[in-house]
């Protein structure tokens, strides 16, 4: 989980300096080569969002910890965006991770309470509507500002469901083999996981680029198919976690916010941030 950690965060911090290079003179190129690798971060932190979920002896407080990221990022965006002149745009991954995180949780519950997954789902899927029709229209719709919106929006949504019903489609798939269709099939092997997570990663971001691809206007969301390569890392993981130090937990949750922070201020400093008028 460290490694994964790791790869994480550093491709994570490529994507958001290829987005501040965005529409910088002479950076075109590199920006999209940074947004690229970026796109493999992703998978990797709902990967491990799915697995911390299966695994914390604290649900609450883990959603809690998540929580207060989210709600620190959405606080530093708000003045960010007025300052930076853009139009309430962003939208936070933290909340995409939240919301995963809640509906694994409820549907594991497999209880009453599951029921209540149909609300982050459907709200979800209300996000995912806007930013397809903004996409297309090439204009916000106002109604609901970015900073509240969900990142990854379905797509995100599939990947979670995908990674923590793995076992659920391993099993599916062997007995659907003419040799084991008798068999009562359990697998619970993490490599055999670790492949079908693999799998699901790569066939969704086909699937997503021919989408973007088929869209009547050219998009740079067509890099999502560099996200496959997020299956490499995570066919190598192992199940443990790793190094776990209480600074490097902390670390680890604040990182988004301060990367955020220092590349903003590089950036305005390097006076490239053209829609400052630098």
């Amino acid at each position: 989980e460290f490694i994964l950690k790791i790869i994480g965060i550093i491709t994570m911090t490529l994507d958001h300096v290829g987005l501040f290079l965005e529409g910088v003179e002479n950076c075109e190129t590199i920006s999209i080569i940074f947004r690229s690798i970026g796109r493999i971060a992703f998978p990797i932190f709902v990967f491990m969002i799915i697995e911390g979920v299966k695994h914390t002896k604290n649900f609450r407080k883990y959603l809690h910890r998540l929580g207060v990221i989210d709600a620190i990022i959405i606080l530093f965006e708000i003045p960010l965006t007025i300052i930076a002149g853009f139009d309430f745009a962003l939208a936070c991954p933290f909340t995409d991770l939240i919301l995963l995180a809640l509906i694994v949780k409820l549907l594991n519950n497999k209880n009453k309470t599951s029921f209540f997954a149909i609300i982050p789902i459907s709200y979800i899927i209300l996000c995912t509507v806007l930013k397809d029709i903004e996409l297309v229209n090439q204009e916000p719709i106002k109604f609901l500002p970015g900073f509240l919106r969900t990142d990854e929006c379905l797509y995100g949504l599939i990947l979670a469901l995908g990674f923590n019903y793995a076992d659920n489609l391993i099993n599916l798939f062997m007995k659907s083999n003419d040799q084991t269709k008798n068999l009562d099939v359990q697998i619970h092997d993490q490599k055999s996981k670790n492949i079908m997570s693999g799998v699901i990663i790569i066939l969704l971001a086909l699937v997503y680029y021919i989408y973007y691809k088929l869209m009547p206007i050219e998009s740079i969301y067509q890099i999502i198919v560099f996200a496959s390569f997020a299956a490499v890392p995570i066919f190598f993981y192992s199940g443990e976690r790793g190094y776990n130090k209480k600074w490097f937990k902390i670390f680890s949750y604040l990182y988004y916010p301060l990367h955020i922070v220092v590349i903003f201020i590089i950036m305005l400093l390097l006076g490239v941030i053209i829609w400052l008028n630098i």
